[in-house]
């Protein structure tokens, strides 16, 4: 497998896979990639918000295409799709500003999961706001949590 994803996308793109194809591909190498780097990386983020950028401009790129007058996916589709651009938007921002993993996972995971449904393997728009409504309770709770540690430390 090609690691360079520019030359692996112009690849998939000329073998005739069709967009959808290339942007299964995408997402998944970028979820890799940030799971490499969370693993590999533990005393330097800096590789790990690399990639978050990375995954944030991907992102950026299919909502613009979802803003094109020229895409041909369904409106109800594609609102969702947007708001979920807009979600992953606001992670990757909080994820920047504090690198806590959860934050990650859910990046990891929506990348994933949106790239199987684009390859095929269906995952129903219920069962994707279900894992997204899941993820960030489980994120709020963490917030939550941790802001209650800082407001004891500030005490003591």
């Amino acid at each position: 497998m090609n690691l360079n994803p520019y030359e692996e996308t112009e690849r998939l793109a000329t073998s005739g896979a069709g967009g959808r194809e290339v942007e299964a591909w995408a997402l998944l190498e970028l979820a890799k990639r940030m799971e490499r780097a969370r693993k590999e990386n533990l005393e330097d983020l800096m590789p790990l918000l690399e990639v978050v950028r990375l995954n944030w401009r991907a992102w950026t790129i299919i909502q613009s295409s979802l803003l094109s007058e020229d895409t041909e996916i369904e409106p109800e589709l594609r609102g969702n799709l947007l708001t979920l651009c807009s979600f992953i938007d606001k992670h990757s921002i909080e994820f920047l500003n504090d690198p806590i993993g959860d934050r990650l996972q859910i990046l990891i995971d929506i990348n994933v999961h949106l790239s199987q449904g684009l390859r095929g393997n269906r995952i129903s728009e219920k069962e994707l706001e279900e894992i997204m409504s899941k993820k960030k309770r489980e994120i709020e709770t963490k917030d939550k949590e941790e802001n209650t540690q800082k407001e004891k430390q500030d005490i003591s």
